[in-house]
């Protein structure tokens, strides 16, 4: 296994660490701490963008090119 792959791993069963535990705490810590990530700007982001993506995952995907010709359609 790489050096990349074995980080990743670790880093994933971290992660599944941390949602078992921000699951058991009560409603209101559960709360504070999302106050907390949506403060930070770049977690913010991040969370804008991980929502955005879980929203859009199934639609059906496109090339750049027929993007950039419905884009350049709208200007």
């Amino acid at each position: 296994m790489s050096v990349t792959a074995r980080k990743n791993e670790v880093a994933i069963a971290h992660a599944q660490v941390f949602i078992t535990a921000f699951r058991a705490l009560n409603s209101d810590i559960r709360q504070e701490i999302i106050s907390e990530l949506l403060n930070d700007e770049d977690l913010r982001d991040d969370i804008e963008s991980a929502l955005l993506w879980e929203d859009r995952k199934s639609e059906p995907s496109r090339s750049f090119r027929e993007y950039l010709t419905e884009y350049e359609a709208t200007l």
